[in-house]
């Protein structure tokens, strides 16, 4: 999504959402659900289009035993989460974190003008973390929290950690207020907004201007920029004219009527305004290429009272949220085999399984973004850099990155009904990673270290441990390469060699 107001949908920044076949991951033992950081899950970013926070003001922050009880959040409990409460850079917060005060700024202004705007202004204003938020800020695993690890926020729950974007090649997380949203009520502080990807609580919009201004690919580059500090804007903040978006006052979110002709999940666009009843467009220069021609997608379809439009499904696997897909059959390729382009989804997108639909079923899937390539040999196990190395029937194929030291190719849900038995190829079996949602990839196989590559495990997947295969995780010495050992934290079951 392109929109760079502040509603809320603006904090889930969709041209950034991308594949985590280089996100990594690992099989640790958790049997949980698929998450941002596994290999063949869609990574959410939960982070402003215009940077990180603003970092803390002048003044000194309250010490951690502070009685402060004011929290401001209809559920806190004055425990020992105080991400979202009110503060300020004086008074500060009750916990170890940063007061992000309230900030008066704009959108646009001089240098980064509104191209479009009807009355012909061309920057609006607008309140950023109205009464001071509470958060952690930094850089991810450098006093920022992890992405996937909510408890890097808060012990217990309370709290979401999101991405805030990049600084010199490191994500910059921060904390978010955790929220359940709903589409008739706020269970955010007033002017915060439920985000219905990120589930917490960031600024809402305050005016329809807000919901209806994005930034176009004014250079055409397949990029969509903000202008650095100081900086001339070359992809310029716009006025969506089409556009009949709307703040909507009590929940803090824009929402807008569905666009022209009979929009659905999945179809090509550049805005919001083209997509389906309250609609998110993740455009293809926002992505960067990520999402060929653009793909409508729609969050919170799980929730009362919103539906997928015709030819959408309703999807959480292989997301990690609940959304409008366009709908697909698994492994529908017709006559062209295993490497033709998917029956009904577009051109570089596949059928992701939704974990329920067999191979009989109609629609047992959503598209997703593919990796089609010319490789045609298996290669399961290979040292990798990108998608594009490893081999990819059905477009599921792709590179995790890193898997031990280095890039390694596998296929992603790899028992995914009308997949062939053989479908990762010799020397390579399909290993079940995550019972609950039988999410499977592709390993290759090993007797002992030294057949893996670097950082790699050669571990048991049965119970007698005649079939071993190459993985980042290990339980014990004996399989880990000569001269290493495998070091296990304090608290996890299974470790790194080392």
């Amino acid at each position: 999504m392109t929109r760079v107001g502040v509603g809320a949908s603006t904090w889930l920044t969709m041209g950034m959402l991308v594949f985590a076949f280089g996100c990594g991951g690992r099989d640790d033992g958790d049997r949980r659900m698929p998450r941002c950081g596994d290999p063949g899950v869609i990574c959410v970013d939960g982070g402003p289009d215009t940077g990180p926070p603003t970092a803390d003001g002048g003044g000194t922050d309250a010490p951690s035993d502070s009685t402060r009880t004011d929290t401001g959040r209809p559920d806190a409990s004055g425990g020992s989460c105080d991400i979202g409460e009110p503060c300020t850079s004086t008074r500060g917060c009750r916990i170890s974190t940063r007061c992000v005060d309230e900030i008066s700024d704009t959108i646009g202004g001089m240098g980064d003008e509104i191209v479009g705007h009807p009355s012909g202004v061309t920057s609006i204003p607008q309140t950023l973390f109205t009464g001071g938020y509470c958060t952690v800020v930094g850089i991810e695993g450098m006093g920022g929290c992890t992405i996937g690890d909510d408890s890097t926020c808060c012990e217990g729950g309370g709290a979401v950690c999101a991405n805030a974007g990049t600084q010199m090649g490191r994500r910059v997380t921060f904390c978010v207020a955790a929220c359940n949203p709903s589409t008739t009520s706020n269970p955010c502080r007033d002017t915060y907004a439920c985000d219905l990807g990120l589930r917490g609580c960031v600024p809402g919009c305050a005016t329809d201007d807000e919901c209806r201004i994005y930034r176009a690919d004014t250079n055409r580059d397949g990029r969509i920029e903000a202008p650095a500090a100081g900086a001339m804007a070359v992809d310029r903040l716009t006025y969506d004219t089409e556009s009949r978006a709307t703040c909507n006052r009590t929940t803090y979110r824009c929402e807008h009527p569905a666009g022209p002709g009979m929009p659905h999940a999945g179809i090509p666009c550049e805005r919001d305004s083209q997509c389906e009843e309250n609609g998110d467009c993740i455009s293809e220069a926002g992505s960067e290429g990520a999402w060929p021609g653009g793909y409508c997608i729609k969050f919170g379809c799980d929730l009362p009272g919103v539906t997928c439009a015709r030819g959408g499904h309703c999807q959480e696997r292989r997301v990690g949220v609940h959304v409008c897909l366009q709908d697909c059959k698994v492994a529908d390729h017709g006559m062209g085999g295993m490497f033709a382009p998917h029956a009904t989804c577009r051109a570089g997108y596949m059928c992701a399984w939704d974990g329920v639909g067999g191979p009989s079923a109609m629609v047992n899937g959503g598209c997703l973004p593919g990796n089609f390539n010319d490789v045609r040999t298996p290669n399961v196990g290979a040292a990798c850099d990108a998608d594009s190395d490893c081999y990819s029937p059905f477009g599921a194929g792709g590179c995790i990155e890193p898997w031990g030291t280095e890039g390694y190719c596998s296929i992603f849900d790899c028992s995914a009904p009308g997949y062939p038995a053989d479908i990762c190829g010799s020397g390579a079996v399909c290993v079940e990673v995550d019972r609950e949602t039988s999410f499977a990839l592709c390993l290759d196989t090993c007797t002992r270290a030294e057949d893996c590559g670097m950082g790699l495990a050669c571990v048991p997947i049965d119970m007698t441990g005649s079939m071993r295969v190459c993985a980042p995780a290990c339980s014990m010495d004996s399989e880990c390469r000569m001269g290493q050992r495998c070091v296990i934290m304090p608290g996890e079951m299974v470790g790194e060699c080392r």
